[in-house]
C-alpha cells in the first residue's frame, strides 16, 4: 500500500494472518492512540534499500521509532518478524553511533511476518502520519474465500493460491487458471492438495493439469479465457502515476513486496482509484499483453462480510435468490462497483474499457495476462489505466509484452485419483466441465489429487497451470432486520465502493475518540 503525505492522520491496517497446518486463524487487535505497540518477543528489521539490518533497543514514541541500526546475521529467533521500510531520502542513521530516528511519516511500509509451523505469511500495510501518535488497527474479522490449492514439491505442500475466487453464486460459477510453479513430480506424477478452510461450502466440478513445456527464455501465462501466452520481451512502464497523479513506478515496476494497495487519501466524491501506465509502443505494434502480479485485499473481503450483515434475518433467502440471477447482471454489477480489475485504454484522449482482471482472492499473488488489441492506436505511446473500487486490489507488478505469441506444446492432463478426507476417491467428480460436483462442505474438508507426469525434454523449461471450473456458497448468520430501502441503494453504480469509504472513515473516526 502506497501511502506519502505530510498531513494526514494515521490509520493503518494491519493484516496479521497465522497460517497452521489444516486451518486459518485470524487475529484482530487494536492498539488505542496515544498506547505504545508491544513490540516484546519481536524481531525489528529494517529494509534499507538492498539492505536489510536488525534494529536493537527500540523505543516507541508518540511519532516515531528509535534504535541502534547494526548489522546481526543471523538476526534472533522469535515468533514473530516486523519489517519496517523506511523512505531512505528522508531518514539517515547516525554515522558516529548508528543511531535510527525513524519518523511514522517517513515509513512507506510495515510487514508483520508470524511463524509458525515452519510456514510464513507477510501481511503488509503502509503507514501514515499522525497528530494524535501511532495507531495500529488489525483489522481480519472475517475471510470469505475459495477452495485453497497447494503444490507438492517434493518435500511438502506448498500453498499456490484461491481458485475461482468471487464465484459466490451458481451463476459466476466460472473457469480458473492457476499458476503452480512450486509443483515438482515425484515417482513420475504430480500432487495438488485442495481444501476448504473457511466457512463455505465449495462446489468444484473440474480439476485437471494443463502442462506448457517452451523454450527456457519464455515465460507461459494463461489468460482467464484459456488462451497461452508467451512473454520473451517484458518492458516496464516509463511512468506509473495514481489517479491523484502521485508517481507509483518504483512500487509496481518489481516482483517484490512494495506494492500499490490504493489511496485512502482521495476525496470521496471519487469512487475508483487506478494505476495510470505508459508505455513506449513501437510504431507497427497491434497487439500487446499486458502482465500484471496482483491480488485481492482483505479489506474487500471485510466489506463483503460487511455487506452481507446488512441483510440479517433475511440473509439466507436473499441468497436463494440470487441462484436465479443472471450471469451478465451478476458480472455488470461487480463491475459498477470496482471489484474487479477493470482495465482501460486511451484513445484520442478517451478512456476506453477494454477488459478485465477476474478476482484472485486475497492470500497470495498471482501473476496473470490480457492480450489487448492496439491495431486502431497510433500514438507513440501506449497508455493504460488499471481501475479499482476503493481499497480492492493490490497491484505489486505491471509491464507490457508487444511480442507475438511463439507456439508452446500444451497437454491436458487428467487427475488419476482424488482422495478425501473420508479415503474416499472422488476423481470421477472432477474429470470434466459437467453436473456432476466434488463437494467440500465443511472446513477441514479436503482432497489429495494425483496426476501423471512426464519428463521433461531436454533444453526446455516447463509450466504447469491448475484448470478448475466451480463456485462456492458463503456460510454467514447475520440477525436483524434488514432496511430494504438502504440495501436497494447498493444497485446504483459505485454505491459498493460508497459503503467501502464509509466502513473505513468511521474506523478512522472512531480510533480518534
Amino acid at each position: 500500500m502506497w501511502f506519502k503525505k505530510n498531513t494526514i492522520r494515521l490509520v493503518s491496517l494491519l493484516l496479521i494472518v497465522s497460517v497452521l497446518k489444516y486451518c486459518i486463524i485470524y487475529r484482530q487487535e487494536v492498539i488505542p492512540p496515544g498506547q505504545p505497540l508491544n513490540i516484546e518477543g519481536k524481531t525489528i528489521i529494517v529494509n534499507w534499500g538492498e539492505e536489510s539490518r536488525y534494529l536493537n533497543d527500540v523505543i516507541l514514541t508518540g511519532n516515531e521509532i528509535q534504535g541502534y541500526f547494526t548489522l546481526i546475521q543471523p538476526y534472533p529467533k522469535t515468533d514473530q518478524e516486523v519489517h519496517i521500510y523506511p523512505d531512505t531520502a528522508a531518514v539517515t542513521p547516525n554515522v558516529k553511533t548508528n543511531r535510527l530516528h525513524i519518523p511514522f511519516s517517513a515509513i512507506e511500509k510495515v510487514e508483520i511476518i508470524d511463524i509458525d509451523v515452519g510456514m510464513t505469511v507477510f501481511a503488509t500495510v503502509g503507514t501514515i502520519v499522525a497528530a494524535l501518535g501511532l495507531v495500529f488497527l488489525i483489522i481480519l474479522l472475517t475471510k470469505e474465500s475459495c477452495p485453497f490449492i497447494y503444490a507438492f514439491n517434493g518435500e511438502t505442500y506448498i500453498f499456490e493460491g484461491e481458485i475461482y475466487s468471487g464465484a459466490i453464486h451458481p451463476p459466476l460459477e466460472r473457469h480458473d487458471y492457476l499458476p503452480l510453479p512450486h509443483l515438482t513430480a515425484t515417482d513420475s506424477e504430480y500432487r495438488v492438495r485442495m481444501s476448504n478452510e473457511v466457512k463455505e461450502i465449495q462446489y468444484t466440478n473440474l480439476a485437471e493439469l494443463q502442462v506448457f513445456d517452451h523454450p527456457s527464455a519464455v515465460d507461459v501465462l494463461v489468460d482467464k479465457y484459456g488462451t497461452p501466452h508467451t512473454l520473451t520481451q517484458i518492458l516496464p512502464p516509463l511512468s506509473a502515476k495514481n489517479l491523484n497523479q502521485h508517481d507509483i513506478k518504483r512500487h509496481i515496476v518489481k516482483m517484490d513486496s512494495l506494492n500499490y494497495m490504493g489511496d485512502p487519501l482521495f476525496n470521496d466524491d471519487i469512487l475508483m482509484d487506478g494505476i495510470i501506465l505508459t508505455f513506449d509502443k513501437p510504431q507497427k505494434a497491434k497487439k500487446a499483453k499486458l502482465f500484471v502480479r496482483a491480488k485481492n485485499s482483505f479489506w474487500l473481503d471485510y466489506i463483503y462480510g460487511q455487506f452481507y450483515d446488512l441483510f440479517g434475518d433475511d440473509y439466507h433467502d436473499w441468497f436463494e435468490d440470487q441462484k436465479t440471477n443472471s450471469e451478465e447482471k451478476m458480472k455488470q454489477w461487480a463491475l459498477d462497483q470496482g471489484i474487479p480489475l477493470s482495465v482501460y485504454i486511451e484513445k484520442d484522449g478517451k478512456w476506453q474499457f477494454v477488459d478485465y482482471f477476474n478476482t484472485v482472492g486475497p492470500m497470495a499473488f498471482k501473476q496473470d495476462v490480457l492480450a489487448l488489441d492496439i491495431s486502431e492506436l497510433h500514438s507513440e505511446n501506449l497508455r493504460i489505466k488499471l481501475e479499482f473500487g476503493f481499497l480492492f486490489w493490490e497491484i505489486d507488478y505491471a509491464a507490457i509484452d508487444f511480442s507475438s505469441d511463439i507456439v508452446v506444446e500444451k497437454t491436458v492432463v487428467q487427475v488419476n485419483s482424488a482422495v478425501d478426507q473420508s479415503d474416499k476417491d472422488v476423481s470421477s467428480l472432477l474429470y470434466e466441465d459437467d453436473d456432476c460436483y466434488f463437494t467440500m462442505s465443511a472446513v477441514g474438508d479436503q482432497a489429495i489429487l494425483k496426476f501423471s507426469a512426464t519428463e521433461i525434454p531436454p533444453n526446455t523449461s516447463r509450466t504447469v497451470y491448475f484448470h478448475s471450473k466451480g463456485h462456492y456458497e458463503v456460510i454467514r448468520n447475520p440477525v436483524g432486520s434488514p432496511d430494504i430501502g438502504y440495501l436497494l441503494s447498493f444497485k446504483k453504480p459505485g454505491r459498493f465502493i460508497e459503503f467501502s469509504r464509509q466502513r473505513f472513515r468511521y474506523l478512522q473516526n472512531s480510533l480518534k475518540k
